[in-house]
This record gives structure tokens, sequence and C-alpha cells, in this order.
């Protein structure tokens, strides 16, 4: 799927990394959240891209541990590539839905208890990213460090 539409090769500063970044950022802005991303499918894996709100402490946090980090841009906070396992990412629930996923707070949710002692992120918010012919390519993730019961 992400090979069909050529954006395993995207890279940091391009023009599409700018734009996917841009949204990332805006929807973190808009909805106050601590970081987010987009995550593109591929059969096994899932792609982490266009990262905004990567601090020192998310880093430390899921790299090398939950994700494999692939490359960096230069700032090293935004619109780098890393994989992780498709089964276990919790992006992946709003692509087999196509609708919008919401965790107010993982650590009390019965299906992502798991992730408490991999994952910093306590509330979780994905939408899927949807082709026109109905192909989920992946989804617009925000992710905030504290649950959000408002959300």
């Amino acid at each position: 799927q992400v090979q069909a539409y050529e954006l395993e090769g995207i890279e940091p500063g391009s023009e599409i990394a700018e734009t996917l970044t841009g949204y990332v950022e805006m929807c973190t802005k808009m909805f106050k959240f601590d970081f987010g991303d987009i995550t593109f499918f591929d059969n096994e894996s899932q792609l982490s891209f266009a990262r905004v709100g990567l601090t020192d402490q998310i880093k430390e946090a899921i790299l090398g541990k939950v994700y494999t980090p692939l490359n960096y841009a230069q700032d090293g906070t935004t619109a780098f590539l890393c994989k992780t396992d498709r089964s276990i990412g919790i992006c992946n629930y709003p692509s087999l839905t196509k609708r919008t996923f919401v965790v107010h707070d993982i650590h009390k949710d019965e299906t992502f208890k798991w992730m408490k002692s991999a994952w910093p992120f306590r509330c979780y918010v994905g939408t899927p990213l949807v082709t026109p012919s109905g192909l989920v390519l992946g989804t617009l993730c925000l992710h905030n460090l504290d649950p959000r019961p408002d959300f």
C-alpha cells in the first residue's frame, strides 16, 4: 500500500514532508496535544512520519523500545521516519474501522494496558487517512502525556 503511493521514500525537508508536517503541527496545536504524527501502513509495519512535539523525554521513552528510527530531520524534532510492527501499534486501530479512534486514558483502557510500561502517552486520538477508493494509507495521530477525559 505505502509503496503504491511512493510515501516510503519521503525525505525530510521535501515539499511533501513539509506539507504533512504542517498538517500535523496545525492539529497538534489546535487540539492542544503534546505530540502528533502521521503513520503510514504497509502489510506488516507502520511507518511514523511528520512528527511534531518530539521532546527529548519522548524520544528517550519510545525510540528503540517501541519504534526503530530510520532517519531524522536536521532539527531532530520533525519529519523523521521510524518503524514499528503494525500488530502492536495503536495507530492501526482507526484503520480497522475507518473512523476516528479515541482513547482518553491508555493506562485505564483494558485493550492498551500493556502499553503502560512502553509508552509515555496517556491519551491517543487517531483518524484514518483514506483514499477516494477506500484504501486506508495510515492515520493522523495525536498523543498527550496526560489523560484527556474532555476530548
